[in-house]
Order: structure tokens, then sequence, then C-alpha cells
């Protein structure tokens, strides 16, 4: 899988995950379904310890938690090591874990771990901003994080104000491949003329061709 370097602010939110959910600890059985939970998958979550279980060993629990395999403390002690392998691992299904989020109500839990993660999404939103779209895709982690925040417009006001050039390419990218259905507070936000201005100024500025050709597709798009 892809991997990029972990910025300083998001390494510090990590930890910050580990402290507030250090409470929850690995419980002895894990309920879940005996016929689509098998014993090596049960094995496999307490293959090493958890800053180190690799993505491989938490997938299958990632995918089932909440609906046929453990509740909702099990994920709390399984969620700093699921959001830190997302920092660098873009075969991590980070949507996957932010529903997770959404179906425990996260935003009921204490202050603390609300805070935690809030802390975490924005860092990882910053780091995202920095990575050119062919290295990991800013529209994919925003569509991930609408599933958990019933309010984007802190992610947008962060992304507009990032006037470099992979947060412009990473807009560029979402004009290009915009889904069929996207949201209709970001299709507006997206129709504002601050995002032609910030196109247009990231065109001028380009420090490649290829930054450059992508800028100039978004910015015809934008005049149709």
């Amino acid at each position: 899988m892809a991997a990029a370097p972990v910025a300083p602010m998001t390494g510090q939110a990590v930890a910050d995950l580990y402290d507030a959910f250090a409470g929850y600890p690995l419980r002895s059985t894990i309920e879940g379904c005996a016929h689509c939970v098998t014993e090596a998958d049960q094995a496999a979550l307490r293959s090493a310890p958890l800053p180190e279980l690799t993505a491989e060993s938490l997938s299958r629990f990632g995918f089932k938690a909440l609906t046929t395999w453990g509740d909702v403390d099990d994920l709390r002690h399984f969620l700093p090591r699921m959001l830190e392998i997302a920092v660098t691992d873009d075969g991590w299904d980070l949507h996957a874990t932010f529903v997770k989020l959404a179906t425990a109500r996260w935003w009921d839990w204490p202050d603390g771990e609300r805070r935690a993660i809030e802390r975490y999404a924005d860092a990882l939103w910053l780091h995202v901003l920095t990575l050119m779209p062919t290295s990991r895709s800013a529209a994919d982690v925003l569509d991930a994080f609408g599933t958990a925040f019933e309010d984007l417009t802190p992610f947008l006001v962060i992304w507009r104000a990032e006037a470099t050039e992979p947060a412009r390419c990473q807009l560029a990218d979402l004009l290009l491949n915009r889904p069929s259905g996207l949201d209709s507070h970001l299709a507006d936000w997206l129709a504002e003329p601050e995002t032609r201005q910030a196109i247009e100024a990231g065109f001028f500025a380009a420090g490649s061709p290829d930054a450059a050709r992508l800028l100039s597709d978004a910015y015809d798009v934008l005049g149709r």
C-alpha cells in the first residue's frame, strides 16, 4: 500500500488518541458471530501489542466491528491503531472507520475522547493537503469525514486557506473527478468565486507541467 511520511502534528494527534482511549483494554473475549469470525480472526487481534498490529491483522475487525464482532468499547480499544494506520496507508478503509464512529455516536462520548478524534481529523486533513492527489485523495478523506461530521465547513475553510500547490491540485482533482452524488454544501462551496481564484492562482504559480495541466483542466471545467 502507498505510504507517506508522518507530519509531527499528525504524530502528536495519534499519540493523543492512544492517551484518550487507554482506559479500554483488550478483553479476554471479543464476542463475534460464530459464522463470520474465525479463531484465526480472533488470534490476529492478539498477534502483537496494539501499536504494532498490522493493517492485515485489523482490517477484518475494522469491517465487522459493531455489527457482527465486538461492541463500542472494543472499537475504542483498537481505534487509535486503526486511525494511526490510516495516516500512512491509503489502502486502509478510512471511510469504513468513520462509519463505525458514526454508528457508535462518537459525538456522545466523553469530552477527552471527542477532542482527540477532532484533533486527529484536523491533523490528518492538514497532512493530506500537503500531498498531491496522486499520493492521497483529499476528496476521499473528506468523503470519509462526511460520514461522521455533521458540518464539513471547518475542513473547507482550512482547504481554501492552504495556498500551496498540493492543496490547489487536490481542489483541481475534485473538480475534475467530482462524484455524481456530491454533497450539496460542497457543490455550493466549489461554485464560489474563491474556488476559481484559487485554481487560477495555482496555475500561474505551478511548479511542474503536470500541475499546470491539472489546474488548467480544472479551470476549464469551472468556465463551462
